[in-house]
C-alpha cells in the first residue's frame, strides 16, 4: 500500500505528451517520507537480485535520494524524491519563496555533512538537521508537503493540491500524479506549455534556440528532437546496452 506519484519530468511528460517528454532520459517519482522509507529495502530485495543498483545515500553510495539503475545500461534512471510534511498552508509566491529560501539552508547542512562521512545513517543526519516538520495539527488543509532535506527546495506545495492524488495517462499505464498538476507545473517550469532554449539529457546537453525560431508547429519540433537526441546518443556512444 506505498503511495507513490509522478512528479518533475514525467509529470511534466505526462501532462503534456501523455509519456515520456521526448527527449527524457528518466523516470522521476515523488513519495511521501513513510513511505519513502520503507519502499528502500523492498526495492532491494526485489531488485537487486535481477541486475539493479539501488543507490541511495547508505553504504558509501554517492547519490542522497533514491536512484535506481541497471547495470548493463549506461544511461536511463528512475528516482524517487522524498516529501516531508510542513507546517504551515501557503497563501501566496512570496511565502513560497521565503519557504524554500529557508529550507535551502537545511540543504546545504545536509550536503555539507554528508559529503564528508558518505557511510553516515541518512535518516539519523536527516532528523538531526531538519526542523520538526511533523504534523502539528490534524487539519490537513493546514499543511504543505515539501522536498526532503537530501534534495534542494524547489517543491512546496499545500497539501489539498497534492492529495488525493489524480489519475493520468503514461504511455500505455494510468498512473498517478498532483491534484492540482497544472498549478504544481507552473511553480516548477513556468510557462511549462512552452519548449525550453535548451535540453538536457544526464551528462549531456544542447541548445535549439536556432531550430526554435525556424519551426511552425511542435510537430515539427519534436521530430527535430528525436533526431536530435538519436544523434547525441550515437556520437558519444550511450549504448542502451553498454556496461557502466
Amino acid at each position: 500500500n506505498l503511495e507513490f506519484w509522478l512528479d518533475y519530468g514525467s509529470a511534466l511528460g505526462a501532462f503534456r505528451h501523455k509519456g515520456f517528454i521526448p527527449w527524457d532520459d528518466d523516470i522521476d517519482i515523488g513519495m511521501m517520507r513513510e513511505d519513502y522509507n520503507r519502499v528502500i529495502p523492498l526495492l532491494k530485495d526485489d531488485l537487486e537480485s535481477i541486475g539493479f543498483y539501488i543507490n541511495c545515500g547508505e553504504n558509501g553510495y554517492n547519490n542522497p535520494i533514491i536512484r535506481i539503475l541497471h547495470k548493463n545500461y549506461s544511461f536511463g534512471q528512475i528516482d524517487i524524491f522524498p516529501y516531508d510534511i510542513y507546517p504551515q498552508k501557503i497563501n501566496n509566491n512570496g511565502e513560497r519563496l521565503n519557504i524554500l529560501k529557508d529550507n535551502q539552508k537545511a540543504h546545504l547542512k545536509f550536503i555539507k555533512i554528508w559529503n564528508k562521512n558518505k557511510n553516515i545513517h541518512i535518516n539519523n543526519l536527516i532528523n538531526s538537521i531538519r526542523n520538526n516538520n511533523e504534523a502539528i495539527n490534524s487539519q490537513k488543509e493546514n499543511f504543505s508537503i515539501i522536498t526532503g532535506c537530501e534534495f534542494p527546495p524547489d517543491v512546496i506545495e499545500n497539501y489539498e493540491d497534492v492529495f488525493p492524488l489524480r489519475k493520468i495517462q503514461f504511455e500505455d499505464l494510468e498512473l498517478l500524479t498532483y491534484k492540482n498538476i497544472e498549478n504544481y507545473l507552473e511553480h516548477i517550469y513556468g510557462n511549462w506549455m512552452s519548449f525550453p532554449d535548451k535540453l538536457f539529457i544526464h551528462g549531456i546537453d544542447f541548445y535549439i534556440k536556432n531550430q526554435l525560431n525556424n519551426t511552425d508547429n511542435s510537430i515539427e519540433f519534436l521530430n527535430y528532437i528525436k533526431q536530435k537526441v538519436s544523434g547525441i546518443i550515437e556520437k558519444n556512444k550511450l549504448n542502451p546496452l553498454k556496461e557502466l
